[in-house]
């Protein structure tokens, strides 16, 4: 496995294509190469802006070709690399890949390739899976604890103020419980499927991917706006049970 990050630099493109040829000719392993190569092999790989130069295309097919690599096919979102996003300058390429030779896919039939969409980085990450997950039973009564991640709402507040004012005065102790028995009624369904509510808002925005007349751009950024929120409750759910300070 071989991973790449290709020369961003067009006038090193030759530079990086005889770099793919020497390593194949390294090995006669079933070898597979994964990253941001940082080239195109369709016109269909880019969207907006002006065409990919053909003799780019031509030049990394060739190579492709050469070392009896293929692309492997990406599930999800195609495009992995984007300037201008939310604006009618939007342009989006296909540039990070994985190429396998025939012999690997041979051995990893039931490999598969997913496009992980990044707010915060021009690319996307994409994952190899090497086959299927495994799933995980059971159960377990889950015991109360204040997420930080409640900070970020401004539900939370009112939650703690009626709870407290409803005990107080059965004293402090009875206050704790009852205010964290109705924090855990309160938060559980709303901060236990961070997962679930992320993937809708990237679904409702992947719809508008491409658009760029004024609607979409505008219900596009407001999408934005709402994403960076959840992905902050997130970030402070997970560093809390990581105990970063």
């Amino acid at each position: 496995m071989t991973c790449y990050y290709g020369f961003p630099e067009r006038n090193r493109r030759r530079e990086a294509w005889d770099l793919i040829k020497f390593l194949s000719s390294q090995s006669d392993l079933p070898w597979l190469m994964i990253g941001d190569f940082d080239e195109l092999l369709f016109q269909y790989e880019k969207r907006g802006g002006n065409p990919h130069p053909n003799y780019l295309l031509r030049g990394f097919g060739e190579v492709v070709d050469y070392c009896d690599l293929s692309q492997l096919p990406m599930s999800g979102y195609q495009f992995t690399w984007e300037k201008g996003k939310g604006t009618a300058r939007w342009i989006e390429e296909k540039l990070d890949k994985v190429l396998a030779t025939n012999v690997w896919s041979d051995i990893v039939p039931g490999a598969n390739v997913a496009n992980l969409l990044m707010r915060e980085s021009h690319h996307s990450a994409i994952f190899l899976g090497i086959h299927d997950p495994i799933g995980s039973g059971g159960t377990h009564r889950r015991q109360f604890r204040f997420e930080m991640a409640w900070l970020y709402d401004e539900g939370c507040r009112p939650v703690v103020e009626e709870s407290w004012n409803e005990k107080r005065g059965n004293g402090l102790q009875d206050c704790i419980a009852h205010c964290g028995d109705r924090l855990a009624k309160w938060g559980g369904d709303r901060y236990h499927k961070f997962g679930e509510r992320i993937k809708k808002l990237r679904r409702d925005q992947l719809r508008l991917r491409g658009r760029i007349d004024t609607d979409s751009l505008t219900e596009f950024q407001r999408l934005e706006v709402e994403l960076s929120n959840m992905e902050a409750h997130e970030d402070a759910y997970w560093k809390q049970r990581a105990k970063q300070h």
